[in-house]
């Protein structure tokens, strides 16, 4: 694996960012609704997780994370690892990024098919709060 770095999202990870999302979800957000997330609220924060090194792919964005924060609290709003990138630390580096700072509550919801992000969650210390039926569509769940 090569090395990466978390940083904070620009306007210029637009496109790879919307790239990730039409592979990873059904429920995507278009390429104009990433650009609004990134222009986002003084609430909202993202960050991106970039490969570094002296190859072709550095700077290549591989995961990502946005969420919204209040004070010393947290919601991550959607978190995604490039596909061939899943199991690296992607993931827990991004979350770690958000999380730093904040000395309130970190929330974020999942598909409770998504055993994976589940596992991760929970070595990262989140704990189940609720059971939100039909809270996801694409699929329905």
């Amino acid at each position: 694996m090569q090395d990466f770095v978390v940083d904070r999202i620009c306007p210029d990870d637009a496109e790879a960012i919307a790239e990730i999302e039409s592979s990873r979800f059904e429920d995507r957000w278009s390429l104009d609704g990433v650009k609004s997330e990134i222009e986002g609220s003084p609430f909202s924060e993202g960050y991106c997780a970039r490969l570094c090194g002296n190859d072709s792919g550095h700077g290549k964005v591989i995961g990502y994370i946005f969420g919204e924060h209040s004070d010393d609290s947290g919601y991550i709003t959607r978190i995604a690892t490039a596909a061939g990138y899943e199991g690296k630390g992607i993931a827990g580096a991004l979350i770690h990024r958000f999380i730093q700072g904040k000395r309130g509550t970190v929330a974020l919801d999942v598909r409770v098919s998504n055993e994976r992000a589940i596992r991760l969650y929970e070595r990262l210390g989140f704990e189940r709060a609720a059971l939100r039926p039909n809270f996801y569509s694409a699929p329905r769940e």
